[in-house]
Protein backbone atom coordinates (compact mmCIF):
# COMPACT_ATOMS: atom_id res chain seq x y z
CA UNK A 1 0.00 0.00 0.00
CA UNK A 2 1.52 3.28 -0.87
CA UNK A 3 1.71 6.24 1.25
CA UNK A 4 -0.91 8.34 -0.29
CA UNK A 5 -4.04 5.48 0.43
CA UNK A 6 -2.37 4.59 3.64
CA UNK A 7 -3.02 8.50 4.40
CA UNK A 8 -6.44 8.72 2.83
CA UNK A 9 -7.54 5.74 5.06
CA UNK A 10 -6.11 7.30 8.38
CA UNK A 11 -7.66 10.62 7.82
CA UNK A 12 -11.06 8.59 6.71
CA UNK A 13 -10.92 6.94 10.47
CA UNK A 14 -9.95 10.41 11.89
CA UNK A 15 -13.32 11.79 10.35
CA UNK A 16 -15.29 9.04 11.43
CA UNK A 17 -13.97 9.60 15.41
CA UNK A 18 -14.53 13.28 15.20
CA UNK A 19 -18.08 12.68 13.85
CA UNK A 20 -18.63 9.84 16.72
CA UNK A 21 -17.28 11.74 19.61
CA UNK A 22 -19.10 14.91 18.55
CA UNK A 23 -22.82 12.70 18.77
CA UNK A 24 -21.50 11.37 22.12
CA UNK A 25 -20.76 14.74 23.30
CA UNK A 26 -24.12 16.03 21.82
CA UNK A 27 -26.13 13.10 23.82
CA UNK A 28 -24.52 13.88 26.81
CA UNK A 29 -25.14 17.21 26.36
CA UNK A 30 -28.67 16.60 26.10
CA UNK A 31 -29.27 14.22 29.12
CA UNK A 32 -27.33 16.64 31.16
CA UNK A 33 -29.95 19.36 30.29
CA UNK A 34 -32.49 17.69 30.35
CA UNK A 35 -31.78 16.29 34.07
CA UNK A 36 -30.88 19.94 35.60
CA UNK A 37 -34.67 20.79 34.05
CA UNK A 38 -36.13 17.55 36.24
CA UNK A 39 -34.22 18.63 38.95
CA UNK A 40 -35.46 21.92 39.04
CA UNK A 41 -38.43 21.25 38.46
CA UNK A 42 -38.89 18.95 41.26
CA UNK A 43 -36.97 21.13 43.90
CA UNK A 44 -39.37 23.82 42.73
CA UNK A 45 -42.53 21.86 43.63
CA UNK A 46 -40.96 20.51 47.18
CA UNK A 47 -40.52 24.05 48.52
CA UNK A 48 -43.73 25.43 46.76
CA UNK A 49 -45.80 26.35 49.92
CA UNK A 50 -49.73 25.10 49.71
CA UNK A 51 -52.44 26.76 51.58
CA UNK A 52 -54.87 24.21 51.73
CA UNK A 53 -57.79 25.13 54.23
CA UNK A 54 -60.32 22.37 53.53
CA UNK A 55 -59.71 21.26 56.95
CA UNK A 56 -59.19 23.73 59.07
CA UNK A 57 -62.71 24.80 59.07
CA UNK A 58 -64.69 25.56 62.02
CA UNK A 59 -67.34 24.36 63.96
CA UNK A 60 -68.66 27.54 64.20
CA UNK A 61 -67.46 30.32 61.92
CA UNK A 62 -66.24 29.98 58.62
CA UNK A 63 -63.15 30.19 56.67
CA UNK A 64 -62.94 32.63 53.83
CA UNK A 65 -60.16 33.28 52.36
CA UNK A 66 -56.43 32.79 52.87
CA UNK A 67 -52.62 34.32 52.70
CA UNK A 68 -49.50 33.20 52.58
CA UNK A 69 -49.33 31.50 56.24
CA UNK A 70 -53.15 32.55 57.47
CA UNK A 71 -56.49 32.31 57.44
CA UNK A 72 -59.51 33.91 58.47
CA UNK A 73 -61.54 32.52 60.56
CA UNK A 74 -64.92 34.53 61.11
CA UNK A 75 -67.37 34.99 64.33
CA UNK A 76 -70.23 36.73 64.92
CA UNK A 77 -68.17 39.26 67.11
CA UNK A 78 -65.01 39.06 64.93
CA UNK A 79 -62.92 38.35 62.33
CA UNK A 80 -59.14 36.44 62.94
CA UNK A 81 -56.34 35.90 60.94
CA UNK A 82 -54.76 32.40 62.80
CA UNK A 83 -51.49 30.45 61.04
CA UNK A 84 -52.95 27.96 58.73
CA UNK A 85 -52.20 24.78 60.16
CA UNK A 86 -54.58 26.15 62.94
CA UNK A 87 -57.93 24.59 63.79
CA UNK A 88 -60.96 25.39 66.12
CA UNK A 89 -59.60 23.26 69.34
CA UNK A 90 -62.10 24.13 71.49
CA UNK A 91 -65.35 26.47 72.27
CA UNK A 92 -67.65 27.35 74.94
CA UNK A 93 -71.58 29.24 74.95
CA UNK A 94 -72.81 29.54 78.11
CA UNK A 95 -74.25 32.22 81.24
CA UNK A 96 -70.25 30.88 82.59
CA UNK A 97 -68.27 31.37 79.89
CA UNK A 98 -67.74 32.52 76.02
CA UNK A 99 -64.94 31.40 74.70
CA UNK A 100 -63.08 29.99 71.46
CA UNK A 101 -59.70 28.26 71.50
CA UNK A 102 -57.27 27.72 68.39
CA UNK A 103 -54.17 25.63 67.71
CA UNK A 104 -52.48 23.18 66.05
CA UNK A 105 -55.02 19.89 66.01
CA UNK A 106 -53.60 17.54 68.47
CA UNK A 107 -51.41 19.56 70.16
CA UNK A 108 -53.94 21.63 72.69
CA UNK A 109 -51.70 20.51 75.57
CA UNK A 110 -48.12 20.53 74.12
CA UNK A 111 -48.07 23.09 71.80
CA UNK A 112 -49.15 26.40 71.17
CA UNK A 113 -53.14 27.80 71.25
CA UNK A 114 -54.81 31.12 71.43
CA UNK A 115 -58.07 31.38 73.72
CA UNK A 116 -60.16 34.60 72.64
CA UNK A 117 -62.34 35.15 75.71
CA UNK A 118 -66.11 36.98 74.62
CA UNK A 119 -67.55 39.51 76.96
CA UNK A 120 -66.43 38.32 80.77
CA UNK A 121 -66.34 35.09 81.99
CA UNK A 122 -66.14 33.47 85.28
CA UNK A 123 -62.24 32.72 85.69
CA UNK A 124 -60.19 34.00 82.82
CA UNK A 125 -56.80 32.54 83.65
CA UNK A 126 -53.94 34.66 85.02
CA UNK A 127 -50.60 35.13 83.03
CA UNK A 128 -46.76 35.05 83.05
CA UNK A 129 -46.44 38.31 80.45
CA UNK A 130 -48.58 40.65 79.27
CA UNK A 131 -48.59 42.76 75.86
CA UNK A 132 -49.96 45.91 76.35
CA UNK A 133 -51.93 47.35 73.62
CA UNK A 134 -53.82 50.58 72.33
CA UNK A 135 -56.49 50.74 70.01
CA UNK A 136 -57.88 52.61 67.38
CA UNK A 137 -61.61 51.88 65.59
CA UNK A 138 -62.01 48.65 65.90
CA UNK A 139 -57.77 47.52 65.47
CA UNK A 140 -55.23 46.63 67.69
CA UNK A 141 -52.56 47.76 68.04
CA UNK A 142 -50.17 45.80 70.05
CA UNK A 143 -46.31 46.65 71.81
CA UNK A 144 -43.61 44.40 72.85
CA UNK A 145 -44.36 41.48 75.10
CA UNK A 146 -42.93 42.14 78.91
CA UNK A 147 -40.76 39.65 80.75
CA UNK A 148 -41.67 36.94 83.21
CA UNK A 149 -44.07 39.01 85.55
CA UNK A 150 -42.70 37.45 88.70
CA UNK A 151 -39.76 39.62 87.99
CA UNK A 152 -41.31 42.51 88.53
CA UNK A 153 -44.17 42.08 90.44
CA UNK A 154 -44.25 42.63 94.65
CA UNK A 155 -45.57 38.78 95.08
CA UNK A 156 -46.32 40.02 98.70
CA UNK A 157 -49.74 41.36 98.14
CA UNK A 158 -51.20 37.81 96.75
CA UNK A 159 -52.23 34.44 98.61
CA UNK A 160 -49.94 31.97 98.13
CA UNK A 161 -50.77 29.71 94.55
CA UNK A 162 -53.21 33.02 93.68
CA UNK A 163 -52.35 35.45 90.75
CA UNK A 164 -51.01 38.67 91.86
CA UNK A 165 -51.81 42.48 91.02
CA UNK A 166 -48.82 43.48 88.72
CA UNK A 167 -48.30 46.64 86.30
CA UNK A 168 -46.23 46.56 83.11
CA UNK A 169 -45.55 50.36 82.17
CA UNK A 170 -49.00 51.81 82.31
CA UNK A 171 -51.01 48.83 82.12
CA UNK A 172 -52.42 46.35 85.17
CA UNK A 173 -52.80 42.16 85.09
CA UNK A 174 -53.21 39.57 87.07
CA UNK A 175 -49.72 37.46 87.54
CA UNK A 176 -49.28 34.06 87.97
CA UNK A 177 -45.44 33.49 89.67
CA UNK A 178 -46.30 29.51 89.90
CA UNK A 179 -45.21 29.00 86.66
CA UNK A 180 -42.35 30.00 83.90
CA UNK A 181 -44.29 28.84 81.02
CA UNK A 182 -45.29 31.32 78.14
CA UNK A 183 -48.84 31.96 78.87
CA UNK A 184 -49.23 35.60 77.43
CA UNK A 185 -52.66 38.36 77.71
CA UNK A 186 -52.87 41.26 76.67
CA UNK A 187 -54.38 44.99 78.70
CA UNK A 188 -54.63 48.56 77.48
CA UNK A 189 -54.60 51.44 80.01
CA UNK A 190 -58.04 52.66 78.85
CA UNK A 191 -59.67 48.76 79.33
CA UNK A 192 -57.66 47.06 82.16
CA UNK A 193 -56.48 43.01 81.29
CA UNK A 194 -57.93 42.91 77.92
CA UNK A 195 -59.29 45.10 75.19
CA UNK A 196 -63.14 47.42 75.04
CA UNK A 197 -63.90 46.90 71.21
CA UNK A 198 -66.80 47.91 69.50
CA UNK A 199 -69.19 47.52 72.87
CA UNK A 200 -67.75 44.08 73.75
CA UNK A 201 -64.60 42.97 75.63
CA UNK A 202 -62.35 40.33 74.63
CA UNK A 203 -59.58 38.72 76.47
CA UNK A 204 -56.66 36.99 74.66
CA UNK A 205 -54.70 33.95 76.13
CA UNK A 206 -51.63 32.85 73.92
CA UNK A 207 -49.88 29.88 75.23
CA UNK A 208 -46.66 28.60 73.59
CA UNK A 209 -45.46 24.86 75.79
CA UNK A 210 -43.53 24.46 72.37
CA UNK A 211 -39.58 23.60 72.93
CA UNK A 212 -39.38 27.04 70.35
CA UNK A 213 -41.17 29.75 71.43
CA UNK A 214 -42.59 32.56 69.42
CA UNK A 215 -44.43 35.52 70.51
CA UNK A 216 -44.30 37.19 66.82
CA UNK A 217 -47.34 34.43 66.32
CA UNK A 218 -49.79 36.31 68.95
CA UNK A 219 -48.52 39.80 68.10
CA UNK A 220 -49.50 39.06 64.69
CA UNK A 221 -52.67 37.40 65.28
CA UNK A 222 -53.39 41.10 67.03
CA UNK A 223 -52.35 43.12 64.27
CA UNK A 224 -55.06 41.04 62.09
CA UNK A 225 -57.51 41.02 64.78
CA UNK A 226 -60.76 42.66 64.00
CA UNK A 227 -63.94 43.30 65.92
CA UNK A 228 -67.37 43.73 64.79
Amino acid sequence: MSFKSHYRIERKLDTRRVKLVNVIVGVLATFLAVTGVAIFLISGAANEQIVDVSENKPTTGQVQSSTSNFVLFEEPEYKVWIPSDWVQQDSRKDQYYDYITYGVEGEYLTGRSLTIYRNKNRDVPAVTRIVPITTQADKIHPENVSGQCYKFTDLTKAPLDEPAPSKWGNVTFPCNPNTIQNVIGVSSEKSGFGVDLKGRHFTFIFIDHSSQPDTSIFLNVLKRFEAR
